[in-house]
């Protein structure tokens, strides 16, 4: 729905798994990270991304995020694809 909001609560945020949310943020998504608290040891929190203009562009993905985003690779590519841009993992 155009100008909306998405907001996502008690998501993990453990810093080895984050790798995703750099790459959005590289494709100039506005993204907004909020730490809550934790759960079992790990960091917790909110996501919340204000919709409008869709993150445009080439992903360039550092070898170094592309492990913190393994099983997100897909989905982003995917996303990608469907707006004729690629991803590529430096």
């Amino acid at each position: 729905m155009p100008d909306s909001d998405v907001t996502v609560e008690h998501v993990g945020l453990n810093p080895t798994r984050t790798g995703v949310l750099d790459a959005l943020r590289t494709m100039a998504a506005n993204i907004e990270v909020v730490q809550t608290g934790r759960a079992m040891g790990a960091p917790v929190g909110r996501v919340a991304r204000a919709l409008g203009q869709p993150p445009c562009g080439q992903l360039e993905l550092p070898a170094s995020w592309a492990l913190r985003s393994i099983d997100e690779i897909p989905a982003l590519g995917r996303c990608l694809r469907a707006r004729q841009r690629a991803i590529r993992i430096l």
